[in-house]
């Protein structure tokens, strides 16, 4: 798993998965800082999950320019890799407090809508968030708490293993 704070919660909860994840992160963001670790590493399955800060940033053009590029990368250093794109969970503003948070709910269905336009590089949208509901948030209504996290592992398991790949 490749991504910002919701990846570092999966990993926190989910302790048998490997994590490339900083809080706060962008996807250009973790490009820079993973991109050559992941290639070094080889893994066979890569699951990337960005998307809720570059909502709150709020430049769509930049995001998509720079989720292609850091695909491209992993494509064209790691042979057979499988890469998947977890769709963005989509946040609970009832819950949200902060004003960033509100804005990166508001924009996530944005960010959502181009993940296939994205995967044209050579990777598989999944969309876990169906097993997400409002008692899946924490507090701040955009991170999941430990049983939203779990849910959210297993429906991403579920859908990478329907596709035919090994996940975990």
């Amino acid at each position: 798993y490749v991504g910002d704070s919701l990846t570092v919660g999966m990993g926190q909860t989910i302790k048998s998965i490997k994590t490339y994840a900083t809080s706060g992160h962008t996807v250009g963001q973790g490009y820079n800082s993973y991109a050559s670790q992941i290639v070094k590493d080889k893994p066979l399955v890569v699951i990337m999950s960005y998307g809720t800060n570059d909502a709150a940033a709020g430049n769509i053009d930049k995001f998509v320019s720079d989720y292609t590029k850091f695909i491209k990368h992993l494509k064209d250093n790691i042979p057979n890799v499988q890469i998947f794109i977890n769709t963005i969970p989509p946040g609970d503003s009832s819950k949200a407090t902060n004003s960033g948070y509100k804005t990166a709910i508001q924009n996530i269905p944005s960010y959502n809508a181009v993940l296939s336009e994205i995967a044209a590089e050579g990777a598989t949208v999944i969309d876990a968030n169906s097993c997400i509901s409002s008692s899946s948030y924490s507090k701040d209504g955009l991170h999941l708490n430990g049983d939203g996290y779990k849910a959210w592992h297993q429906e991403i398991q579920k859908q990478i293993n329907a596709s035919g790949t090994p996940g975990d």
